[in-house]
């Protein structure tokens, strides 16, 4: 699998290497903190102040970093999302088959999903998505949907080799997520018996991948 050449990053020394590493540490230790807050507390019983006690900062700390908890959520939710990307970015520039690559980045999504806290977070936020429709739509916009993109241009870039023949890159990367997802999630939110491990994870991605490629080869 190939991508594209990437574009050239900002040059760090613009904005000062130190500067930025000690501010980046500093989000990461108030996400970090907020995650287990939010999952404890939930979305509405969660606050500023505990957030604030549990990262170990002052208000004014966690102020000048993010505006609001709604800021907060979402900047967690894309930092969740950052390795998988990464993980997936890595196995485009590697040279593994199509179905290989498909498999590696369907493993990539379904151990992220199947996460303990990662399911927790799931439930946490279906159960208050009522009261906060906003909650809603910024985890699946910031999470889902973005890596539904992600996804779709890993497709396309197979389309345009002749590697799969896919008319349609965005549905098929919205109904390939679902196959991978579909199950953890059933299980979880219905407690349908224990949640599968690495194996059967395994299973379940390379048989999305499988059918995923048998609907998109030619004949």
């Amino acid at each position: 699998m190939t991508q594209a050449k990437l574009k050239d990053k900002p040059n760090p020394r613009r904005y000062g290497v130190a500067g930025a590493q000690t501010k980046r540490k500093k989000q990461e230790k108030i996400l970090h903190a907020a995650r287990g807050v939010f999952l404890s507390c939930g979305y509405e019983g969660a606050s500023m102040d505990q957030i604030a006690a549990s990262a170990g900062v002052s208000k004014a700390t966690l102020y000048a970093h993010f505006d609001n908890k709604e800021n907060l959520f979402s900047e967690m939710q894309s930092d969740y999302l950052n390795a998988q990307e990464d993980a997936i970015s890595a196995i485009e520039r590697s040279n593994v088959d199509t179905v290989e690559g498909l498999h590696r980045i369907a493993q990539v999504m379904i151990e992220a999903w199947a996460e303990p806290n990662a399911l927790r977070f799931s439930r946490m936020i279906m159960g208050e998505s009522a009261r906060y429709p906003q909650l809603g739509r910024l985890f699946v916009e910031t999470g889902i949907y973005r890596l539904q993109t992600v996804l779709e241009r890993v497709l396309k870039s197979l389309d345009s080799q002749g590697e799969l023949t896919i008319p349609d890159p965005e549905l098929a990367a919205e109904l390939f997520i679902g196959m991978i997802r579909s199950p953890i999630q059933m299980r979880s939110l219905h407690a349908l018996g224990a949640q599968p491990d690495r194996a059967e994870l395994d299973r379940l991605a390379l048989a999305a991948v499988q059918m995923a490629v048998a609907a998109f080869t030619k004949r």
